[in-house]
């Protein structure tokens, strides 16, 4: 299956070559011209692997654009959280010198937890991501990225 719809330009050409050799063989010797015969099929032809690849963009574009949705909710999400981090932890005023280093600690890895996310965006990480945070998720809680 998976080398049908990989390799469905082909195989739909061929099909068509195919019907219109077909069709020359089968209705000419009813009387009609074989350039008529073969002109008209391969227009019928066109007409459906235009429709065919028309469909199969379409859905294409669909499936892009619900996988940038889902992607811009994730990125949203996490960078929220990390943002509610750092203004947690940079709004600590009067806290000893310990604490103080705790929460820039805390800001830096929230910082560098960001700047991973966003430099790692591949094809896995959106995949390794799109299960944690279905995940955490269905438990209830959105704390992706952690």
């Amino acid at each position: 299956m998976k080398a049908l719809q990989r390799d469905l330009e082909i195989y739909l050409s061929l099909a068509g070559l195919l019907l219109i050799l077909f069709a020359i063989v089968l209705i000419s010797p009813l009387g009609l011209s074989p350039w008529l015969v073969g002109a008209v099929v391969a227009v019928l032809v066109s007409l459906l692997h235009g429709l065919v690849f028309w469909l199969i963009r379409r859905r294409q574009r669909q499936i892009r654009q619900q996988a940038f949705n889902e992607i811009q909710l994730m990125l949203k999400d996490l960078i929220n959280n990390q943002l509610t981090v750092i203004q947690t932890m940079s709004s600590m005023r009067g806290v000893t010198p310990e604490e103080t280093n705790r929460a820039c600690d805390y800001i830096t890895r929230s910082v560098n937890t960001i700047s991973r996310a966003l430099h790692e965006l591949s094809e896995e990480s959106l995949q390794r991501w799109q299960r944690q945070y279905d995940r955490h998720q269905s438990a209830g809680g959105l704390t992706a990225g952690k």
